[in-house]
């Protein structure tokens, strides 16, 4: 057995570098070379993982065999007030099973 991955999938990454984890494009991005998929919720409201960091990332993934970003929209209103939370745009409220079903479909195209 290999302890190598076949691929990465990125979803609400942290875009600002804070008190609770380091900005994904402060991470060695260029070293990646298995297939990324980078979704986000294009409502997201959480400070720390703002939509746009989906083109950052596909800019500094350049050594990846494959790279795909995916903005979702839609779904349920918040139910609550902290915007970093599952339970709103962040966590996919309401689109929870389209977001999976094209995760499923980005791993099982690369097999």
């Amino acid at each position: 057995m290999n302890n190598k991955i076949d691929g990465l999938v990125l979803t609400s990454s942290i875009s600002k570098t804070n008190n609770k984890g380091t900005s994904v494009t402060d991470l060695e991005l260029d070293k990646i070379i298995v297939p990324v998929l980078a979704i986000h919720h294009s409502q997201d409201a959480c400070k720390t993982t703002k939509p746009g960091v989906v083109k950052d990332i596909r800019r500094k993934v350049y050594n990846s065999s494959r790279i795909e970003v995916k903005l979702f929209n839609g779904g349920d209103e918040p139910m609550s007030n902290n915007l970093c939370q599952a339970r709103t745009y962040h966590g996919y409220l309401g689109i929870e099973d389209q977001v999976v079903s094209y995760i499923s479909k980005f791993i099982s195209n690369d097999k």
